[in-house]
């Protein structure tokens, strides 16, 4: 009978000692869930994985679906016109539109993306492939995978957006130039040094023949491929001497330290011209000014060249170009400053060359582009524009 009795209280002992612990461990489990310990968010760590020609890091998704990245470029510029995230690598069929990003080799911008996430709490993860729409040099509709993003909801508030180099923060400028004349060979070549990378850089050909128009075969330079360069305008003037002038331009993502740049002709004028030089600040993906005017072109004979042009961009460098089958040295016109003159005689005539530029911060309606020649010659006039970065 005793022993019954202690067997019983042994058991009661027993029960209530291991009762308790049961009770301690599911209150510690209660506090544990309370803190979000067992969401399979809290051991996910958030990261990007770049993909090439992208920079990506700190993902920041919300409760909503917002996924906030760093995105950069360590390729060229590009200009991006919208973003999409997908569960897989397959690219999505359409994009949400953006204000037009331009994103220049090794600047990070805030990019706010929306994104599919099983549940709106805390916890909630995504894991998948961040894209992005974008233009580049010329051409639209380009899509690429920037990288593949783990994270999960950690706010239920507002995430981040934004530029870490906001429009106009870079300012439009001349930046480094260079020139050189030749006779009597196809290809004549100018050094150019600038200061930065992801620049434009232009280049002006002129020449004179005496029986045929030499029109320029190709740009080349060792740091931009010879398929980078693009013609942006011509003009040729048949009265007196067969006389050219064309203007070329490449995006350069590199710094040039005493870079050659070769023009070469379709055959051997009797004089030419090579001026080059870099911009800073500029739009790289899509750098002239957009307006349908432009660029502006006039042929004349007198002493004071002059073209009018218009512009849409804000903010935009003007550029100007001249050049005459005779020796006046061209000087910049009124408002302008000089990049390069040059006259070429090494031929039995001549080839005289002007770039000038000066900044405009408005739009411009009727601008005169002129230059002056000293004397009453035949020329040749192009009036063009660069527009600033987001300008």
């Amino acid at each position: 009978m005793r022993s019954d009795k202690l067997r019983q209280q042994s058991a009661i002992e027993y029960l209530m000692t291991y009762g308790w612990a049961i009770l301690v461990i599911l209150v510690v489990l209660a506090i544990l869930f309370l803190m979000n310990i067992f969401n399979s968010g809290t051991f996910t760590p958030a990261g990007c994985q770049q993909q090439p020609g992208f920079l990506c890091s700190n993902p920041l998704l919300n409760a909503s679906g917002y996924l906030s990245v760093s995105v950069g470029r360590n390729a060229a510029a590009i200009n991006a016109t919208g973003v999409a995230c997908t569960l897989n690598s397959t690219a999505p069929a359409s994009f949400s539109t953006i204000p037009t990003t331009q994103m220049l080799n090794g600047f990070t911008y805030q990019l706010l993306f929306q994104c599919r996430i099983p549940q709106s709490a805390i916890g909630s993860c995504f894991s998948g492939a961040i894209w992005v729409e974008y233009t580049e040099q010329g051409q639209t509709g380009l899509v690429s995978e920037i990288g593949r993003v783990d994270a999960c909801v950690k706010t239920n508030g507002a995430v981040a957006v934004g530029n870490s180099t906001p429009c106009n923060s870079i300012p439009l400028k001349l930046d480094g130039s260079a020139s050189n004349t030749w006779s009597g060979t196809a290809a004549g070549t100018a050094t150019l040094s600038t200061t930065q990378a992801n620049d434009i850089i232009v280049v002006m050909v002129g020449s004179e023949n005496p029986s045929a128009i030499e029109k320029v075969s190709s740009i080349s330079s060792p740091k931009i491929p010879g398929g980078e360069w693009h013609e942006r305008s011509n003009l040729s003037e048949l009265t007196a001497s067969y006389t050219d002038m064309e203007v070329w331009w490449a995006y350069s993502s590199n710094q040039l330290s005493s870079e050659p740049i070769t023009a070469t002709l379709a055959g051997s004028p009797d004089d030419a011209t090579i001026i080059a030089f870099g911009i800073s600040g500029a739009d790289t993906a899509a750098p002239w000014d957009t307006n349908a005017a432009l660029p502006a072109k006039a042929t004349g004979s007198n002493a004071t060249p002059s073209v009018k042009i218009s512009t849409t961009a804000q903010n935009a460098l003007i550029l100007g170009f001249a050049s005459t089958a005779s020796n006046p040295v061209i000087t910049p016109g009124g408002g302008f400053s000089q990049i390069q003159n040059i006259v070429a005689a090494g031929g039995a005539m001549f080839d005289s060359g002007l770039a000038e530029y000066t900044v405009a911060s408005s739009p411009q309606t009727g601008r005169a582009v002129n230059a002056t020649l000293g004397v009453h010659e035949l020329w040749l006039l192009s009036g063009d524009a660069i527009k600033q970065s987001c300008s």
